[in-house]
């Protein structure tokens, strides 16, 4: 009974965020939100609004990252006790906050989707993202077989100031232990990071200096 309760209040929601925005995509984004869509209905739909648009014309790009992001890592648990979707939610922020473009907060969102859960690049390459986007989360994305080391390395050769930042940043939040954070060789972990880091800000630096100003 208390289930059925629910339901009706969750489509009643619903139900008032289609009658208040009167569009479609709203309506998805609200039943999104209940869980009561899939992520291949969420990618039929967002082609469909794709139709005849310019990718370039997408102002809020982010808005579909930040719901594919919360969908894709549901149920995720990182440091044994934190829901997963925090981490890239708050890289995300910290993007925004430093002025980064759409394309960079939104592969924010989506930096660890590829290499932690069910989606791949290709279906990433068949939502509403730029090319901008992908190409950060292509760089971002550790791919099968490579080492740690390779990644930094391939991240830095790429010149790509956003991606880099985006990488520091994600380090950054992996180094910022919280009293309730453990897992096994945490601590060796940290020294890893660190040692990525200086190496990484320093990479940005030179192509920074380089470029002029970034990218």
């Amino acid at each position: 009974m208390m289930k059925d309760s629910v339901m009706i209040i969750n489509l009643m929601v619903i139900i008032g965020l289609f009658i208040m925005f009167g569009i479609e995509k709203d309506m998805t984004y609200a039943m999104m939100a209940f869980g009561l869509i899939t992520l291949d209905v969420f990618r039929e739909v967002a082609l469909s609004e794709l139709a005849g648009i310019n990718l370039a014309r997408i102002i809020h790009e982010s808005n579909y990252a930040v719901r594919l992001c919360v969908m894709a890592h549901e149920g995720q648990i990182r440091r044994g006790w934190e829901a997963y979707s925090e981490h890239p939610v708050r890289i995300a922020n910290k993007a925004a906050s430093l002025g980064m473009t759409e394309h960079a907060i939104a592969a924010a969102y989506l930096h660890d989707v590829v290499e932690d859960t069910h989606v791949t690049m290709d279906m990433l390459e068949d939502m509403p993202f730029s090319m901008e986007c992908i190409d950060m989360v292509e760089l971002l994305t550790k791919k099968d077989g490579e080492s740690s080391v390779d990644h930094i390395n391939r991240i830095a050769r790429s010149g790509n100031v956003e991606a880099i930042q985006l990488k520091l940043l994600d380090l950054e939040d992996n180094m910022d232990i919280r009293p309730n954070d453990y897992w096994p060789g945490m601590h060796e972990s940290i020294k890893a990071y660190k040692v990525r880091h200086a190496f990484l800000t320093a990479v940005l630096k030179t192509v920074v200096r380089r470029n002029g100003y970034g990218q």
